[in-house]
């Protein structure tokens, strides 16, 4: 998190990690941040990272738009792997590159796909979450986070 934003596209390769302190009422809370690649060579490590999570956050690109139809296959996965518990934890759809112009996906999309995930997956005391976020401006980067400590605290 505290690289700063780079203009050369880099794929993860395999999985990367960050980690974003929050404070609440005087107790910090840390959000281990893990981002793993979505080609097809690093899909048998994928359960490992996943299972357990207290929470997921799916990163599409607003302007590619097979990143966003490649959502359901993530989204699928997780649910398989944390079956049990599904119920009980945040989910955020959330678009990337707000900042550029040439979106391949409306918000109104995003807002109809987070609604049929929650739907799809039973979640009625859940709400998926959506958020149009920048990596290069910070949008919305800040309040995504704010939101899942608050919801995870809750």
């Amino acid at each position: 998190m505290g690289r700063g934003f780079s203009t050369s596209y880099l794929p993860t390769m395999g999985c990367d990690f960050a980690v974003v302190n929050k404070n609440r009422e005087g107790q910090s809370i840390e959000l281990q941040i893990w981002d793993l690649a979505g080609q097809p060579s690093f899909e048998l490590l994928i359960p490992r990272f996943i299972s357990n999570s207290s929470g997921a956050i799916f990163v599409f690109d607003l302007t590619r738009r097979e990143t966003f139809v490649n959502l359901a296959k993530w989204i699928k996965k997780f649910k398989e792997i944390n079956e049990k518990k599904l119920k009980n934890i945040p989910l955020y759809i959330v678009g990337n590159k707000s900042d550029l112009e040439d979106w391949e996906v409306k918000q109104q999309e995003v807002d109809d796909y987070a609604e049929y995930v929650t739907q799809k997956l039973d979640l009625n005391e859940v709400e998926v979450k959506t958020y149009l976020t920048s990596a290069k401006n910070g949008e919305n980067i800040n309040e995504l986070f704010e939101h899942a400590v608050d919801t995870l605290i809750n």
